[in-house]
């Protein structure tokens, strides 16, 4: 199998390339990790706004709902919701997403890339992990 390599030394599968052969494992190391965030935060400085505006709003919901439970004595139900809750963060980051790959991509981050993720091509695979993630924190 003849893999293409980025500047990062990452394969790249092309899916023309026979099926049969075995795919190539990378292993992530610490370096990889201080990229991922030397490349959120540079995502941050670029648009700060946005991923203000989710900080701000993920949490209040949060507090919403331990106000919730705090108010009708069902304390006990404090850290499942919590902790369902959290399960929630990545489908609520989708727009994030884009906006990363917009930059990524070279083009200038706007508000409404925000909301353009509603019209991607995966969006039915986005929704049906999000009511995944929906039914178990319910549940």
């Amino acid at each position: 199998m003849a893999a293409q390599y980025s500047d990062d030394a990452a394969p790249l599968v092309n899916p023309a390339e026979n099926s049969t052969s075995l795919p190539v494992i990378c292993k992530i190391s610490l370096p990889d990790l201080r990229d991922a965030l030397r490349l959120g935060w540079e995502d941050f400085k670029a648009v700060p706004t946005h991923a203000f505006n989710l900080c701000m709003i993920y949490p209040l919901v949060g507090l919403g709902l331990a106000r919730m439970v705090l108010g009708y004595s069902v304390l006990p139900l404090f850290f499942p919701l919590a902790a369902g809750f959290a399960l929630l963060g990545p489908f609520a980051a989708l727009g994030l997403y884009e906006l990363s790959r917009r930059r990524e991509r070279g083009e200038e981050p706007t508000v409404w890339n925000y909301v353009e993720v509603v019209r991607s091509p995966s969006m039915g695979a986005m929704l049906g992990l999000g009511t995944l993630l929906l039914a178990l924190f319910v549940t």
